[in-house]
């Protein structure tokens, strides 16, 4: 699997336990700023207006409020349409059959049609220019969905575990061509 310095020229979607995982003290440093590193290597980054929504309803005025606020600001942001709620709804039953009835949570289900919809580009030269989603949480988007594009291990202070890894999925396109010849309304 890649690791995060290998991917250029992708538009990414971030999920929301990135930003809040992101925004703790130290650990963009200790990461080794892969936000950064993405953006340097000509990545375009994105979040969800359901995103924005999830990082500041509970959040009162204060330090960590202005950090999300902040970072919302930085980059680019995209509504929450008609047509990711209705391919949200069209995700949530293929999860369901695939998870064995477990519900996946809407912030979920919202930035994983998001990341589907709003950036679907053909391939050229056999590299793919979908948009990559960029999340901690892998269980919550199943592989047979989601494959893994690469991932970045964060270490604790002292280098002796790993703490966090992320992750840049790729929705499965022969799982979005079956979709549509079963959900003719899939835009």
């Amino acid at each position: 699997m890649n690791s995060f310095n290998r991917i250029k020229g992708r538009n990414i979607l971030i999920d929301t336990n990135v930003i809040i995982n992101y925004s703790k003290e130290g650990f963009a440093k200790r990461s080794g700023e892969f936000l950064e590193e993405l953006i340097k290597n000509d990545n375009i980054l994105y979040v969800s207006h359901f995103t924005g929504f999830e990082l500041l309803r509970d959040q009162d005025e204060g330090e960590i409020k202005d950090k999300y606020i902040k970072f919302l600001n930085e980059v680019n942001n995209i509504e929450v349409s008609f047509n990711v709620i209705k391919n949200s709804v069209l995700l949530s039953t293929d999860y369901r059959k695939i998870l064995n009835g477990k519900k996946v949570d809407l912030g979920d289900l919202l930035v994983g049609a998001t990341a589907i919809l709003k950036f679907r580009k053909k391939e050229k030269r056999g590299v793919s220019k979908k948009t990559l989603l960029l999340t901690e949480n892998r269980q919550h988007f199943p592989e047979l969905l989601w494959k893994s594009i690469a991932c970045h291990p964060v270490f604790s202070d002292n280098n002796e575990k790993v703490i966090n890894i992320f992750y840049l999925l790729e929705f499965n396109t022969s799982y979005i061509q079956r979709l549509k010849k079963e959900y003719p309304e899939l835009r």
